[in-house]
C-alpha cells in the first residue's frame, strides 16, 4: 500500500507535521482528504509494528533463539535518539543485540503512539466512514 510506504518515510526521516503535510501534498498533488489521513495515522501504526518485527527477527540467532536483552521500557531511549546513534555508529546496526533493541525501541514508539487520541480518532473515522 502507497500509504504504508508514506508512513515508513515519516518515520525513518524523522519529519515534522509541518514536513509530514508537504509530503502529503506532493504525493497527492492536493491537500489530501480526511480518509486519507485517517488511513495513514492508521498506517503509521503498522509501519511501525512491521519494523519492529523485522528488526526482531533480524536479531535471531541461526537456530531461531534469541538472548534477551535486560533493558526496562522505560529506559528504552526515543525513535529519534536511536535513530541518531545509529548515524554516529553509536548503536551498531550489525549486532543482533542492536537489533533487538531496536525493536523494543519501535514498538514502544508504536504504543505510545496508539495511546494517542489521534490514532482512535482514525480508527473510528475509518470504520464509520
Amino acid at each position: 500500500d502507497p500509504i504504508f510506504d508514506l508512513a515508513s518515510l515519516i518515520h525513518w526521516f524523522l519529519l515534522d507535521t509541518h514536513q509530514e503535510a508537504a509530503l502529503l501534498k506532493a504525493y497527492f498533488q492536493r491537500d489530501p482528504e480526511p480518509y486519507e489521513l485517517a488511513k495513514l495515522e492508521l498506517m503509521k501504526q503498522v509501519s511501525w509494528c512491521f519494523h519492529a518485527i523485522v528488526f526482531f527477527l533480524f536479531s535471531l540467532n541461526d537456530d531461531g533463539t534469541y538472548t534477551s536483552i535486560a533493558t526496562p521500557h522505560e529506559q528504552l531511549p526515543s525513535f529519534a535518539q536511536a535513530l541518531r546513534a545509529l548515524g554516529t555508529g553509536e548503536l551498531p546496526l550489525q549486532e543482533a543485540n542492536t537489533r533487538q533493541l531496536l525493536s523494543l525501541i519501535i514498538a514502544k514508539q508504536a504504543l505510545g503512539e496508539m495511546s494517542q487520541p489521534t490514532f482512535s480518532e482514525a480508527l473510528t473515522y475509518l470504520t464509520t466512514a
